[in-house]
């Protein structure tokens, strides 16, 4: 140990370059401690012997600054901060897997709105890509495969509870008086403007898939694709509740079509491609889980209408099935097409009339008596009548 002249007698020396001499180590017992040009190295270490802090010359040997060891400056904050730039520059994720830690927090991106002039969005994420693209095949029946802008992959092997991937919670408590305005957890909306052949073009996709070579899901587990519910509490009360809204769009100005073109509110498609075939297999069902309901099937004619109420493979028509609004004296109306359909209209009225209304009493066989009921059949614009007895 020695002192040095220049510095006095409070500074020892412990350490110091052997070319240039400057001090690399050395201690002092004042708070303040000297900034002489040409006596400290770039980084020399001192310890204030009054306070036990250690200082690091952070200046340099003509001018130095002396910094204590244990803070942080600002510019050290912003070189290890990490920023979306510096990620981005630094990993090469292209091709690659990236697993994260885990947390021992929650990563909460949060932006409150005073104002709104514009669209707003908390965090936007975006992907370009060029024009090559993955081939190859997915779980899906169609749709694209290749680039996501996110991707979310969950891993679940618990037996009890439930695993969501992604939720989306909405709370809203504004009156809403906009006829435009609503409240969306989750909103899908994919807008193109390609001369398009081929390909599909989706709002959104979801698929409940079993994967297993053997194991089996058991009929009292379900599998469903899409779920829509509306439900209201105790308490509350909802005018119009709509489960799913199945809808298309065409605008008064859009141009003339080609040949083939169908329009579609809800498509239904089964598909069985198997040997083998379930207990049941039906194209569209509606339970009634509990209560009385109203209508199961209701077929809502406004504007001009509809030209068929439904029309069969075979190409024959089902009208007024529902309440016979057209022809008020018959509960269905079948019109046939010819050939192996029916050659004309054919329509019956159940239980038309009371028993013996039409006739006097029967006496020829099967049964004697008057009829229980009455069946009426239009046959080419002549009502006939045909008495009915109850089976023996």
């Amino acid at each position: 140990m020695k002192t040095d002249s220049d510095l006095g007698p409070l500074f020892i020396i412990y350490e110091t370059e052997p070319v240039t001499g400057y001090i690399v180590k050395g201690s002092y017992i004042s708070a303040t401690i000297p900034t002489t040009a040409s006596k400290f190295s770039l980084g020399c270490e001192i310890v204030n012997r009054a306070s036990g802090i250690v200082y690091r010359n952070a200046g340099t040997v003509a001018s130095p600054s002396w910094q204590n060891v244990d803070e942080i400056t600002t510019g050290e904050i912003a070189d290890l901060a990490v920023t979306a730039g510096k990620l981005a520059a630094a990993l090469d994720i292209s091709g690659k897997t990236v697993t994260l830690p885990s947390l021992a927090q929650n990563l909460d991106v949060a932006r409150t709105l005073t104002s709104q002039t514009a669209i707003n969005t908390s965090e936007t994420i975006a992907l370009t890509t060029d024009s090559t693209y993955l081939g190859g095949t997915n779980i899906t029946y169609s749709g694209g495969l290749g680039s996501n802008t996110i991707r979310s992959t969950a891993t679940w092997s618990a037996t009890a509870g439930g695993l969501a991937n992604i939720q989306a919670i909405t709370n809203a408590t504004g009156a809403l008086n906009d006829a435009n305005g609503g409240a969306l957890s989750l909103k899908g909306v994919t807008t193109t403007s390609a001369a398009l052949t081929a390909g599909n073009v989706y709002g959104g996709q979801f698929i409940a898939r079993h994967n297993h070579g053997t194991n089996k899901a058991a009929n009292a587990t379900p599998f469903v694709g899409v779920e829509g519910v509306v439900t209201q509490s105790t308490a509350g009360q909802i005018g119009t509740a709509i489960g799913v809204s199945a809808a298309y769009h065409i605008p008064a100005d859009a141009a003339a079509y080609d040949g083939g073109a169908v329009f579609r509110g809800l498509q239904i498609t089964c598909d069985n491609s198997g040997s083998n075939a379930p207990s049941e297999e039906t194209g569209l069902a509606i339970w009634n889980m509990a209560g009385t309901q109203t209508n199961a099937i209701k077929i809502i004619k406004s504007a001009t209408g509809f030209t068929n109420d439904i029309v069969f493979q075979n190409g024959e028509v089902l009208n007024n099935a529902v309440d016979g609004y057209l022809n008020t004296d018959a509960a269905l109306t079948i019109t046939g097409v010819g050939g192996a359909g029916l050659a004309s209209a054919l329509r019956l009225a159940f239980a038309e009339t009371s028993a013996g209304a039409q006739t006097a009493t029967m006496t020829n066989a099967p049964a004697a008596g008057n009829p229980t009921k009455w069946l009426s059949v239009w046959y080419d614009n002549v009502k006939y009548v045909i008495p009915m007895f109850p089976s023996a």
